[in-house]
């Protein structure tokens, strides 16, 4: 249910900006690209093109993109929830204008933007996904 935006992608050992493609749907199947699963009219995939990795040697990537999320925030009253799974070692989240952070499940730091949006950075050094719940009110 998550939409992506503003994909992009540097080589950090060279600083090469890699050529980025959001595909969806039958574009996927055209490319014959194996996602691991069946592919829907609204499958999305964000590709990143590079050179194969040499045997032994290593490639560093940084990976930037915005996903909008509605489908795993609902409000309740003048509070909200947002669940959602992290995969990534480093993951942003940014609440919308005039709301506020009350609680979040798994450490983040959190800082606040010019425009008072509040914006919740989670870091995950280890391998696997981590859990996060967000709940917060409006100012």
């Amino acid at each position: 249910g998550s939409k992506a935006s503003d994909p992009s992608a540097v080589i950090l050992d060279t600083g090469e900006q890699l050529d980025v493609e959001i595909l969806r749907g039958s574009e996927i199947t055209e490319r014959d690209i194996d996602i691991g699963e069946p592919v829907t009219d609204a499958t999305e995939l964000v590709v990143i093109w590079f050179d194969p990795v040499p045997a032994g040697g290593s490639t560093l990537l940084r990976i930037t993109e915005t996903y909008t999320d509605p489908n795993r925030f609902f409000e309740h009253g003048d509070s909200f929830v947002w669940d959602r799974s992290f995969g990534r070692s480093r993951n942003t989240v940014v609440l919308p204008k005039g709301w506020y952070l009350t609680a979040s499940a798994v450490p983040a730091t959190v800082h606040t933007h010019d425009d008072g949006r509040q914006a919740l950075v989670y870091s995950n050094d280890r391998p696997g996904n981590i859990d996060v719940l967000i709940r917060g009110r409006r100012r």
